[in-house]
């Protein structure tokens, strides 16, 4: 009948194919499209251990970069001293001025 790309155009609106669609014209037309794609890509079988080895290599790389940025945010936290439950601190101190 209609191939995917054409499929397509009917629900996105191409001036070529205007067309009045209800909901279960568009869920019927996009079911043909999402089984036709698994019939041209089949699932590829996944080796768990080279996959493991690549997030844990993934991670090890991502935890290197944030590393900075986290000592960073720890070392620009500033500690009030006293009491301020319930008290209001002087402008200048509320806003890190001074302290």
């Amino acid at each position: 009948m209609f191939t995917c790309k054409h499929k397509l155009y009917i629900l996105f609106g191409v001036p070529d194919y205007n067309y009045e669609l209800g909901n279960r014209d568009v869920v019927k037309i996009l079911d043909d499209i999402v089984k036709e794609y698994k019939e041209e890509h089949p699932e590829k079988e996944r080796n768990w251990r080279t996959y493991e080895q690549r997030i844990a290599e993934r991670l090890k790389t991502a935890f290197k970069e944030l590393k900075p940025l986290v000592h960073e945010a720890a070392s620009s936290i500033k500690f009030v001293s006293g009491e301020t439950r319930g008290g209001k601190l002087p402008r200048a101190k509320a806003r890190g001025v001074g302290v």
